[in-house]
């Protein structure tokens, strides 16, 4: 009695949903199961969000003594915003970020317009990444292997800038490193 389902499409999709003999996975025999997946997503994510109930608020919960039950919570990080919600600086502690914050607001006597936001952290792989994964010719991984650029410092500008760089001269990789200033062992001159 904890759920009702009233959609006939999932229901015939439940009905083809298995593995055939010897097999480890489930999956629709011969028929789509999106809608299988997404509820058992959905019911899973119910489950650990407090095992049922309509009110999930903290207050309800913490009254209930669920808590211990909800998924650990994200870690985060805060970031300074300027006026234009660009990201100035990150710092470990939302404490640490309007300590910031008021001391840049002190040193220029003036009241920013900046704002204080948490950053979630996600500690997921990516599928795929130019620099570790492009390993050879990738501009990505040049950056990196040649000119010891960190992959948190490159942005879309500046590997636009090194193919630019690399189309309007024929200069080897040492010689645009000469004229970006570093050698290739990333060591600044």
């Amino acid at each position: 009695g904890t759920i009702v389902i009233r959609n006939k499409h999932l229901v015939a999709e439940m009905r083809d949903f298995g593995r055939y003999e010897g097999e480890g996975r489930a999956e629709g025999i011969s028929n789509n199961d999106d809608m299988v997946m997404a509820n058992m997503i959905a019911i899973a994510a119910s489950h650990q969000a407090g095992k049922g109930g309509a009110n999930w608020s903290e207050e309800h919960l913490a009254a209930r003594g669920d808590r211990a039950m909800l998924m650990p919570q994200t870690p985060t990080v805060w970031g300074l915003y300027n006026q234009y919600s660009v990201l100035v600086e990150q710092f470990p502690t939302e404490k640490s970020c309007h300590d910031k914050l008021a001391e840049l607001e002190a040193k220029h006597k003036i009241k920013l317009p900046w704002t204080v936001r948490g950053i979630p952290v996600t500690r997921a792989n990516t599928i795929w990444s130019p620099i570790w994964d492009g390993r050879g010719t990738r501009p990505e991984a040049e950056l990196h292997d040649q000119y010891g650029v960190e992959p948190k410092h490159m942005t879309p500008d500046l590997v636009h800038a090194y193919q630019e760089a690399r189309r309007q001269s024929a200069r080897t990789a040492a010689e645009i490193g000469e004229f970006m200033n570093v050698t290739s062992d990333g060591e600044d001159e």
